[in-house]
């Protein structure tokens, strides 16, 4: 073995200071690749995020009433039409922005836009981050391209039923596909890599697509007017109509509380199938099993203030669950279908909740009602008939202002029976005409539809009986002076007996 031992003389060796040197060396490269790897992650991040904000401001835009306007304009209504979401040479300032509007809208007129898109369109620098511009680079001094694709339009000047935009970057340095896949991940679902080598579509791998992170899409940027080269970010996001700021939008979710706060709610139009009436889907309402409905239970369709109606195609069914309906209505108007509330030939009845269809045997009426039955509003009937007595709610608990009445017979003497012919059903009748009763008891008579007026008889029961009760009381003060006017007579009648006795 050999040792190595430090001289007595000040210093090192030269073995020693080769030993030190090489130790110090690999220390060196080590902290440079650290450095230099941690330097490419905070790159990456840093593209990431400008992309993200990038991505975000678009998706407010086109979300927005000025974005959707703009791709009314520029959509098309037989086929889908590509078109570009022009960046301004003036970036926003945080106030009015009006340089980076005038930028845009001199832009938009150079490619000879009409006025009202070169407004929509240049509503884009209230949403752009501060200071983003056609020529604002990432960590990779890459500058930024959006190109848009709208839906088929329904009909001409109305909003797409989807549409969708693709952010790219171009100039700079490349980037390597290691770093493309990462940023492509940091960005998330919408984030995308044009890579060095053909890797999506899985199926027929194409070196110009555009690849979304963990292979989750792949498009040719040409399909949005953009031609990105390898080595470049691009993004595409998705989006529908119903999740712009123009429309609410329905968020169904599983197993949430049944609490007014329940995200799933709804105040926009659903339509439950495709725009061609051969294809219709249904709404179960009642306990599922899996995916299929297992024909047991049921739950209620609410309608406050709105109505249903069936077309030509497809009918409404209620069977074995109970509805409600608030100030609306149930209508059935084709031929074909049967509407489930028919009052006139046939029958319908109403028990527990069900319906049962007109000119069902069990049916001896035009509506039939087993149970109770109540109205909010008016009830009209020519005639009606009742096996037992109507009442009425009349509960201490439920008045207020409660007085005796007085003087109902001076009052009652002011009303004037008549007998009348009722010119509907040329019917004789006997009563009063309401306007008259409404001068004696104004609180006794009501208005209904085209002014007509109506008289509550019941109500003239309450002053006939204190009209009564007063005439008790008169015959019972009369009666009463006119037996003190007896025992004064019979007083008087005894004491002239008693004088004739006496002089005799």
């Amino acid at each position: 073995m050999m040792l190595f031992y430090r001289s007595k003389h000040k210093g090192f060796t030269l073995v020693e200071l080769a030993i030190v040197l090489a130790v110090a060396g690999l220390l060196f490269m080590g902290l440079w690749r650290l450095l230099a790897g941690g330097n490419q992650q905070v790159r990456d991040q840093s593209a990431a995020a400008q992309q993200e904000q990038l991505i975000n401001a678009i998706k407010a835009y086109l979300g927005s009433a000025s974005g959707q306007i703009y791709m009314e304009t520029v959509g098309s209504t037989t086929a889908s039409t590509a078109f570009v979401i022009y960046l301004p040479t003036v970036g926003p300032d945080g106030g009015t922005n009006a340089n980076c509007i005038s930028s845009i809208e001199n832009i938009a007129a150079v490619h000879s836009l009409p006025a009202a898109e070169q407004t929509a369109i240049a509503n884009i620098c209230n949403y752009l981050p501060l200071g983003f511009t056609s020529t604002t680079t990432n960590s990779y001094n890459q500058t930024y391209s959006v190109g848009g694709l709208a839906g088929v339009l329904p009909a001409a000047n109305t909003a797409p039923q989807s549409y969708s935009f693709m952010t790219t970057t171009s100039g700079g340095d490349t980037i390597p596909d290691s770093s493309g896949g990462r940023i492509a991940s940091n960005i998330g679902s919408e984030g995308g890599f044009v890579y060095s080598t053909a890797v999506c579509p899985a199926s027929a791998p194409v070196v110009t697509n555009a690849c979304g992170s963990y292979g989750t899409w792949a498009v040719a940027p040409s399909t949005y007017g953009l031609s990105p080269a390898s080595g470049h970010i691009a993004t595409q996001s998705n989006m529908a109509p119903t999740q712009s700021s123009l429309n609410p939008w329905l968020e169904r979710m599983i197993s949430l509380p049944d609490t007014n706060n329940s995200l799933n709610s709804m105040s926009a139009d659903l339509w439950m199938g495709l725009t061609t009436a051969a294809t219709k889907y249904n709404i179960h309402l009642g306990p599922f099993n899996g995916l299929e409905p297992n024909g047991t239970g049921g739950g209620n369709l609410y309608l406050d203030g709105g109505s249903i109606s069936d077309g030509t195609v497809g009918s409404i069914s209620l069977s074995s669950n109970s509805y409600r309906v608030t100030s609306g209505a149930i209508a059935g108007t084709s031929v074909a279908a049967v509407p489930p509330l028919t009052v006139g030939a046939g029958c319908t009845k109403i028990s527990g909740g069900v319906f049962l269809l007109p000119n069902d045997a069990n049916c001896q009426y035009s509506l039939e009602i087993n149970g109770d039955g109540y109205t909010e509003g008016q009830f009209t009937a020519n005639q009606l008939f009742a096996a037992s007595f109507f009442y009425q709610t009349s509960d201490f608990r439920l008045k207020k202002n409660i007085y005796p009445l007085k003087n109902s017979l001076d009052e009652l003497l002011k009303l004037k029976p008549v007998d009348f012919t009722l010119k509907a059903t040329n019917q004789e009748g006997l009563g009063f005409i309401a306007q008259d009763v409404e001068k004696v008891y104004p609180q006794l008579v009501t208005t209904g539809t085209k002014g007509m007026k109506a008289v509550n008889y019941d109500g003239l029961i309450a002053p006939m009986v204190s009209a009564i009760q007063e005439l008790k009381q008169e015959n019972d003060d009369l009666r009463h002076q006119l037996l003190l006017q007896k025992r004064q007579q019979d007083n008087l009648e005894r004491r002239l007996e008693s004088m004739s006795s006496k002089e005799n």
